[in-house]
């Protein structure tokens, strides 16, 4: 990635954050784009320059050149490399949400094909491995016709994109609170304030719980070399949310199912293991550092 000009769209996010500051230790110039609607200030990384706006405008930030003037950066560019991952992020959070989940997910894609068309960067969109699995809901259904918009589109306009699935992941900046916490983070943060957490039944649903480092490294590698759709980033072990809330050993009570929770999907990482991918952090050593380092007060 050294020397290239590369846009994150929902850099200041839990897995945007996280690969502005991979993209920037690997020598790229990196903008975030970000409404800071889920996004936090907190996340910022030094070296990256960071467009309070929405992506919706930033096909209205290119000039007949082909050059995006940002407000407020501190210079123009054009991009080599778009990586589109502000849209809604959870499931069962879009089902009593439809109309924002159809507003911030399937009404932003048209806006940054466009914006690639005109830049001639490559798109790499963030589908969602629910389009693998069993649960319906508002977000499953967006982002599966998401991944038909782009490869047609992108296809009939010959721009270079690809297609990534990202498996239930974790670590660094993970929400622990609010409309978009996810489980590692909530059973961590309940272990270490004695709380209990509610778990949405039957707590046998199993998921491919991968590590933001490992999909960080998947999907640079699939930006790099990749072209095309079906690129899964998922770890090979898979866990039930029960087994993960006895590794981390916290309190928990038994909530009533909820609309858009599915069982299961199915794993769908041969693609990018092709390209010499490969998990590298496990659930169960990641989980028994951080409970450590909860027992020892760190």
């Amino acid at each position: 990635m050294k020397g290239k000009n590369i846009i994150v769209a929902g850099g200041a996010g839990f897995v945007g954050s996280n690969l502005c500051l991979a993209l920037r230790d690997n020598g790229a110039r990196v903008v975030s784009v970000d409404n800071y609607s889920n996004g936090s200030t907190d996340h910022h990384v030094p070296g990256v320059d960071y467009v309070y706006a929405d992506v919706k405008d930033l096909p209205r930030m290119v000039g007949d050149d082909g050059v995006v003037k940002f407000p407020n950066a501190p210079a123009d560019m054009r991009p080599d490399i778009v990586f589109h991952l502000a849209e809604f992020c959870r499931a069962e959070q879009s089902v009593p949400l439809p109309s924002r989940t159809m507003m911030t997910t399937y009404h932003t894609v048209p806006c940054v094909i466009d914006f690639c068309y005109k830049t001639g960067a490559k798109l790499m969109y963030a589908g969602s491995s629910t389009k693998y699995g069993d649960g319906q809901s508002p977000y499953a259904t967006c982002k599966k016709m998401n991944t038909y918009f782009v490869k047609d589109i992108c296809s009939q306009l010959d721009i270079p994109f690809a297609i990534t699935y990202f498996y239930n992941v974790y670590g660094n900046n993970e929400p622990a609170t609010g409309l978009f916490a996810m489980l590692i983070a909530k059973a961590l943060r309940a272990k270490r304030l004695g709380e209990t957490i509610t778990v949405t039944a039957p707590g046998t649903q199993r998921r491919f719980f991968t590590n933001v480092q490992d999909i960080i490294r998947g999907l640079m590698l699939v930006a790099e070399h990749g072209h095309g759709d079906e690129y899964g980033i998922g770890a090979d072990d898979e866990y039930s949310v029960l087994e993960v809330l006895d590794m981390v050993g916290c309190d928990y009570v038994m909530g009533p199912p909820k609309a858009g929770n599915r069982m299961g999907s199915e794993l769908m990482s041969a693609k990018t293991k092709q390209l010499g991918w490969e998990p590298k952090v496990r659930l169960p050593e990641y989980i028994a550092d951080k409970v450590r380092e909860i027992e020892q007060g760190l």
